[in-house]
C-alpha cells in the first residue's frame, strides 16, 4: 500500500518575487509519483502559479494554483489543487489537492480519487 507523508502535501513557494501568473516547479508531483511503484520509472511534470491577490477583511490573500501530471506507460496519475497563502502573516489559510488517477489495467476497477483538503485556524 503506498502512502505520502504529511510533509509531502506542503504548499511549495517560490524563492523569489513572483508577478500574477508567474509559474514555478512544485515537488507535489515528485511526491505524488511515489504512489506509483518505482520500477514503472514514473516522469513527472509539476508546477504551481499565482493565480490572484485579492483583499478579503484588509489582508492580502494570494491564490495559487497547482498542478502535477505523472505519467508511465501504464498508469498515470493527474493532480489538481489550490491554495490561499496569506501574505502579510506568511501562513497557509487553505490547501486542496485531488488525486486522480487513469489508464489503471480492467482488474482494478474505479479508483476514486484521493482529495485532501488542508485549512488552519484563523489567528
Amino acid at each position: 500500500v503506498a502512502s505520502l507523508p504529511h510533509y509531502a502535501l506542503a504548499l511549495a513557494l517560490p524563492t523569489g518575487p513572483v508577478a500574477l501568473h508567474d509559474e514555478w516547479v512544485d515537488p507535489i508531483g515528485t511526491s505524488a509519483a511515489t504512489l506509483l511503484p518505482e520500477a514503472l520509472e514514473p516522469t513527472v511534470e509539476s508546477h504551481s502559479a499565482l493565480r490572484a491577490v485579492t483583499l478579503v477583511d484588509g489582508r492580502a490573500i494570494a491564490t495559487i494554483e497547482t498542478r502535477a501530471r505523472i505519467e508511465t506507460p501504464g498508469p498515470r496519475l493527474a493532480l489538481a489543487g489550490s491554495a490561499e497563502w496569506d501574505l502579510l502573516d506568511g501562513r497557509l489559510i487553505s490547501r486542496s489537492l485531488e488525486i486522480r488517477p487513469s489508464r489503471l489495467g480492467e482488474s482494478e476497477g474505479n479508483p476514486g480519487v484521493l482529495a485532501v483538503h488542508l485549512t488552519t485556524p484563523r489567528a
